[in-house]
């Protein structure tokens, strides 16, 4: 039931002045927090969502973007209705007009956690796909706040299980941002790609050790700092789910034959078996199609002796399965004996 002042407050929201507008998000807020399920599905109801989406026009005073915000986190919550709802609103737009004018952490912080909320939703999967956000995601993988960059990569994970999404990953340019996105630890922050730190430590680079016939084992092991452990392994994932696509897979070809090491640099990485599994698939796929891929890889100093020694003394079966399997691959043309 709902008490004198929540239904004060769902009054106030649609029909008062932006003082008790403001007041009565933090009532609404807090009733959505303590009463569960069924009071947000109230909420949603009485129309309190499309009011709140009101309060995010970037004419708005900033106090009311973070109030509305965090409500709509609230209301939402374990709400499929609640979410639907504020697609249908146009919340979207509206959404990725603010986190574009505000410089505040936290109002990103909150817009990247709603949008990972609402790309759970398979209703909405498409209609995020084909709006204006998509893109605005690919760009919050370039932020300098932690948390907008791992709620930005798993709203990407959720969008690429959609296969009508797929085409719009390769149409604004999503391949290499997660490419650049795994090089790149700390968003906007400096660091050193993973190919660049394997020449440092490899000296030459690879087309003039193959031309002295050298072989270096020594192979770069990625960042895997606890907190980037989950974030490089979605991003595998999100590619390996690009790849089901022909497009998507002639578009995987070109990065990892420009940068063969950035895949291949994973398959070291023992502390995370995730990545290392589906860093391996992803090869395995690829060196089967591509003739041009496998002459690429064969040349790549240190690459083949890494996966032949996966594929002999990898952590699990899996593993080892899909480095030799990439092995025979790469054996696949006359040409070439290992």
């Amino acid at each position: 039931m709902m008490n004198q002042e929540l239904k004060e407050a769902v009054t106030n929201i649609h029909f008062r002045n932006e003082e008790l507008k403001l007041r009565a998000t933090e009532i609404i807020q807090k009733a959505a927090g303590e009463k569960g399920l069924k009071m947000r599905n109230c909420l949603v109801g009485l129309g309190v969502i499309p009011q709140l989406l009101t309060m995010l026009d970037t004419s708005c005073p900033p106090p009311f973007h973070l109030s509305s915000l965090q409500t709509l986190l609230q209301v939402s919550h374990g709400n499929s209705c609640g979410k639907a709802v504020i697609v249908e609103a146009g919340g979207l737009e509206k959404l990725s007009k603010l986190y574009l004018h505000s410089i505040d952490q936290t109002v990103h912080e909150n817009i990247s956690t709603l949008l990972f909320s609402i790309s759970a939703l398979n209703s909405c999967k498409s209609e995020i796909g084909s709006s204006s956000i998509f893109p605005l995601l690919i760009s919050m993988l370039n932020s300098p706040f932690e948390s907008v960059r791992e709620a930005s990569i798993s709203s990407l994970l959720n969008l690429s299980t959609c296969f009508e999404n797929l085409n719009i990953f390769l149409r604004h340019g999503a391949v290499k941002a997660l490419f650049e996105f795994m090089q790149n630890p700390n968003g906007r922050g400096e660091s050193k790609t993973t190919l660049s730190k394997f020449k440092d430590r490899g000296g030459r680079n690879s087309a003039e050790s193959t031309a002295r016939g050298e072989r270096n084992t020594t192979v770069y092991k990625p960042f895997c700092s606890r907190e980037r452990k989950t974030s490089e392994c979605k991003s595998l994932y999100i590619l390996s789910n690009i790849m089901v696509t022909v497009e998507g897979r002639k578009t995987l070809e070109k990065m990892v034959a420009s940068e063969p090491w950035i895949l291949g640099g994973f398959l070291r990485a023992e502390e995370e078996p995730k990545c290392q599994q589906k860093a391996a698939y992803i090869l395995m796929v690829l060196v089967y199609y591509s003739r041009g891929l496998r002459e690429v890889l064969r040349a790549t100093k240190g690459l083949v002796p890494a996966v032949v020694e996966m594929g002999l003394l990898g952590t699990c079966s899996v593993l080892r399965e899909r480095c030799l399997r990439i092995v025979k691959s790469l054996g696949r043309d006359k040409s070439w004996a290992l």
